[in-house]
């Protein structure tokens, strides 16, 4: 069975596959910036980049912290996915690989839209293109 996290950066929604899903948490305020700018968050004493869903997809960025955070795997690496809300664990109506392309305003980052439910449709995060998009971005 295929599971998403949905989540909503301002006016988006987005949808991540729950098996990389690794820790929800509640407001965060971001640590200091890194030499090129990069935001991160310190977790039990690790900093992770964090990946402001908002600003990457061209709405204003979270300024200094955000309401919600995600924590994901891609790959090796851990990032926090700051969101404006981690909304629901969902069973999407058709598998990634069965979902219509992206049809909205596109993302590097997303392969498609997975239907979440009757009414809403959500971009679905390739936890690996979204790191390649920091490594650009930032």
């Amino acid at each position: 069975m295929f599971e998403v996290v949905v989540l909503r950066a301002g006016t988006a929604l987005f949808a991540i596959d729950v098996q990389v899903a690794v820790e929800i948490r509640g407001p965060e305020t971001f640590g200091p910036a890194d030499p090129h700018g990069r935001r991160n968050l310190e977790v039990r004493g690790q900093p992770l980049p964090v990946a402001d869903l908002r600003r990457l997809c061209g709405q204003p960025a979270f300024d200094g912290g955000s309401p919600a955070m995600l924590l994901i795997t891609a790959g090796t690496a851990t990032l926090a996915l700051a969101v404006d809300e981690v909304l629901e664990i969902e069973t999407p109506d058709a598998s990634p690989d069965a979902a219509s392309p992206a049809q909205s305003r596109p993302f590097n980052f997303c392969s498609r839209h997975v239907r979440v439910d009757a009414t809403r449709s959500a971009s679905l995060i390739e936890p690996q293109s979204l790191l390649a998009a920091l490594a650009v971005r930032d």
